[in-house]
């Protein structure tokens, strides 16, 4: 946005304009693809699990007794 506000006092507005637009779009853009992510996250991971069971490659992680645990 700092690039944008210079540039701004150095092209002609409309130039200007469309360059805060185009990096308002590409900001709103990365922010919900960042949202999509973070939301869920323990849902993405119930999904990945429960494809994995699909393919039979899940295993439930088993701690053994005998074993010391330091």
């Amino acid at each position: 946005m700092s690039t944008v506000a210079f540039l701004a006092s150095v092209v002609d507005p409309r130039v200007a304009s469309a360059a805060a637009k185009a990096a308002l779009e590409e900001f709103c853009r990365v922010r919900e693809e960042a949202d999509k992510v973070l939301e869920f996250p323990a849902l993405n991971e119930a999904e990945k699990a429960g494809r994995s069971l699909k393919h039979g490659r899940y295993t439930v992680p088993v701690k053994r007794l005998d074993t010391p645990t330091h």
